[in-house]
């Protein structure tokens, strides 16, 4: 069938992208670019930091360039994963690993060099500290584990067909999130640096790439966040495309087929201590179509107040579950010690939460509505990924 030869082709272009990576030749950077990627300013990466997004093939690059001298190796499912094909568009989503090999002592004098470092910042006393006992703790906390570290990784993209070859035009690459995002916005300074700042910039950068038109797909997304936020499982239906697939910020968060989609949308809204109201900016997001698929890019917040006396009894349980999990002696001190600088860090910032959230997606159009076939949602991160795969 056309079909199935259009996505075997699909993966074998995702696959040279894993070979890329595999291979981390700068040298052949270039000739990586030209061979998967489309040579105009449509293209854009979401990558896993804060800040991060790349656009237009320099930025593109550089991203890449840079993942492939200091990032861990990444290894994705290629085999196991999902690729929808509508005429010369195509997008896809996989899971995949982030690894590498650390080093105790390199580790520790990095990390010294780092906190002497984050002794000159300008952050009042009290709030200095609190911040360096975060800092300090959460890689010894890593390293206590063990020195082979290993992320779980989430990775969605689109691609477009042009002169008979498949190209990458958008990837989104995302962290699981169990615990505090690391980024909250609107509060007292607790960190060296003004996430406030970088979101403003990113806003700006992302406004200033905005495409004009595509107000059907704009109030698609309003619709998303609106009926998210307010729990509305068959409005949630209405906007879903066939077989869509949905990957959400928690943990192994991933859903296909519309009830699948609606049950997790509904389980984070309603279950997840870290989702709350959410507000995309659906007036500047970015949004580029092909016939009638259109692939997008937004930011937004998510917004929810959390008590003091929920952080104290949430605290208490994890607690309760690192003295019982199979870790040596010295790991679990570690550990406690680290979600304890980390809660008495966000407690500092107050109860009122708004985390920073991206958004990619890719829509069809079924008659005159827009559908959405694919879904994923991600925060930033600072600190790395909040889950491990451990040994």
């Amino acid at each position: 069938m056309v079909q199935d030869k259009e996505q075997t082709a699909v993966r074998s272009v995702l696959q040279r992208f894993q070979d890329g990576y595999t291979a981390r030749d700068t040298a052949a950077l270039d000739q990586f670019m030209a061979d998967l990627w489309v040579t105009d300013e449509e293209q854009f990466i979401i990558g896993t930091g804060h800040g991060e997004w790349s656009f237009g093939p320099a930025e593109v690059r550089k991203l890449i360039e840079l993942d492939w001298l200091h990032w861990g190796d990444m290894a994705l499912d290629v085999s196991n994963a999902t690729i929808a094909v509508t005429g010369e568009v195509a997008w896809l989503s996989a899971t995949a690993t982030v690894s590498k090999e650390g080093n105790a002592e390199q580790d520790c004098q990095q990390l010294l060099a780092i906190t002497k470092d984050d002794l000159n910042s300008d952050l009042p006393g009290y709030r200095k500290l609190l911040f360096l006992n975060a800092g300090i703790s959460q890689p010894l906390w890593e390293l206590a584990r063990g020195t082979e570290f290993a992320w779980p990784l989430r990775f969605t993209a689109s691609l477009v067909k042009r002169a008979g070859k498949w190209l990458f035009n958008h990837m989104h690459f995302s962290f699981d999130t169990s615990d505090y995002p690391d980024n909250r916005l609107g509060v007292a300074k607790v960190e060296p640096w003004d996430i406030d700042q970088v979101q403003r910039k990113l806003a700006g950068k992302v406004k200033q790439h905005c495409t004009a038109g595509h107000e059907d797909v704009r109030s698609l997304l309003e619709a998303l966040g609106t009926a998210f936020t307010t729990k509305d499982g068959e409005r949630l239906y209405t906007l879903l495309g066939d077989q869509p697939v949905f990957i959400g910020t928690a943990p192994a968060q991933r859903a296909t087929g519309a009830e699948e989609v609606v049950n997790a949308m509904l389980a984070q809204a309603t279950q997840d201590r870290f989702w709350g109201e959410l507000k995309l900016n659906a007036a500047d997001a970015l949004v580029y179509s092909s016939d009638d698929v259109a692939w997008i890019g937004a930011i937004g917040t998510v917004t929810r107040t959390i008590t003091a006396s929920e952080v104290y009894e949430a605290h208490i349980q994890r607690i309760q579950q690192l003295m019982d999990a199979q870790l040596s002696v010295q790991a679990k001190l570690l550990g406690i010690v680290r979600h304890n600088s980390f809660t008495l860090m966000e407690l500092e910032k107050g109860e009122l939460n708004v985390w920073p959230v991206r958004l990619s997606a890719v829509a069809v159009k079924k008659g005159n509505d827009w559908r959405i076939q694919q879904l994923h949602f991600s925060y930033p991160t600072v600190w790395g990924s909040d889950e491990r795969i451990l040994p």
